[in-house]
This record gives structure tokens, sequence and C-alpha cells, in this order.
């Protein structure tokens, strides 16, 4: 009783956004916890590959069905009451989402077209002149101020993001060695909220009860670099 009757949800994911070919890849994880089983199931898109973290084993386990008829329906046996689920997931898609970098009166300022608020971003421009950026709404605009990485830059690159964060997308220690993976004309953002994954749950989700993060590794068209914009 004292749990309620409402789902816990989580979805963090590192996507990489190629703002030039409108392109994504995502990979990342959901979590959900439901006090009842969720009747309708878990619905994921068909571009959506959710791997579940089940255990494997012969002689034993529990029937679980799926419906692709209108997308990818887990219908029954994926998630049970008060038993936490978990799915890896991996997707590929075309997507709108960007940022620009404008200059307004010699002062640069980043336009957040990412679907979600900015907690952290962290740029460089076409010459590695690095730049940051704080809490910046969905759809407003930012002051970049000139940052300096607190190391050296090793090449890491977006590989070395993926392991810094990993598939559970933890940003811990991220700000201390960010300045490894920035590549000219490309941005770190660690995003409040997780607009290129769909929450499984759907209408059964509750939005105070779900946290999602993701970390964009941003690739930008050369005309909207720091740089360009002087």
């Amino acid at each position: 009783m004292r749990e309620g009757i409402t789902p816990d949800a989580r979805l963090v994911g590192l996507t990489v956004l190629d703002q030039t070919s409108h392109r994504a890849a995502t990979i990342g994880g959901e979590a959900f916890y439901c006090p009842l089983t969720p009747g309708g199931g878990l619905h994921f898109d068909f571009s959506t590959e959710a791997t579940p973290l089940v255990a494997l084993g012969y002689g034993s386990g529990t029937s679980r069905e799926v419906d692709w008829t209108q997308a990818q329906h887990f219908e029954r046996g994926w998630v049970s009451a008060r038993v936490p689920a978990h799915f890896y997931v991996r997707k590929p898609e075309t997507r709108r989402e960007r940022i620009q970098v404008v200059n307004e009166g010699g002062r640069l300022q980043v336009v957040n077209s990412l679907g979600a608020p900015i907690k952290n971003l962290w740029l460089a421009d076409a010459k590695m002149n690095l730049f940051q950026a704080d809490r910046v709404g969905a759809g407003e605009k930012g002051g970049l101020i000139p940052w300096k990485a607190p190391q050296s830059l090793d090449k890491a690159g977006v590989d070395g993001l993926r392991r810094q964060v990993g598939w559970a997308v933890s940003t811990d220690g991220l700000a201390e060695n960010v300045g490894r993976f920035l590549r000219p004309n490309t941005y770190v953002a660690v995003l409040e909220g997780n607009p290129f994954l769909e929450n499984a749950l759907g209408s059964a989700a509750n939005a105070r009860r779900t946290k999602s993060t993701c970390v964009v590794y941003g690739l930008l068209e050369a005309p909207e670099t720091a740089a360009d914009t002087r």
C-alpha cells in the first residue's frame, strides 16, 4: 500500500547526433518498477532494438508474448508486479533536433533545439576553441563562455565518451574528462530529459515518476561553429 499503484520508469541514453545528415544513433537502457502489473504491457517503436535483460536457462522460465502488428508490443510476461524490469536499447533514426550558435552583438549564444533542457554543454569550434554553457531551457538561448579543458586533449572522441558513461549513462566525472572527447565542430550536452527514447509504458507512464537523462555527442554543421559566427 505504501508504494501506491503508479509505476516508476527510468530512461537513459547516449545519442550521437549528426546535425548535417539529421541522423541520430542512441544506445542506453529503460527500467521499470510497477506496483501492479501493467495491463497494456510495453510499447517500443519498430526502430528500437529492445533487449530484455533476463536470466536465460533450460527447463524453466516465464511465458512471454510479443505482438509486432502495429509496433513492438511486449504484451505479457515482461513486467511483473513489484519486480524491476530492465531493457538494453539501441535506436537509429532521422531527427531534426539541434543546437545553433549565434553571435548577438559580439556575444556568442547557443539556441537549444534539442527538445529538453540542457544541464551542461561543452562545445569546440572549428579551431578547437572551447566554450561552455549551463542551464539552457528547451527552446531558449543561453550564453556561451570560453572554457579551458581541465586536462590535455588525447583525441578519445565519441568512443571515449561511450566508455566513460557506459550504456547506463553515468555522468559522474564527465565534467573532468569531457575535454578528451571534443573534436573540431562537436559538442557534448547533458540533457534533463530524453527526447530520443520513447517511454515504453505509454499512457500508463507518469511524468512525475519518470526520470530520464540523455548525453548527446553532437556533430555541428560547419557554418554554425563558434569560429564562424565571430
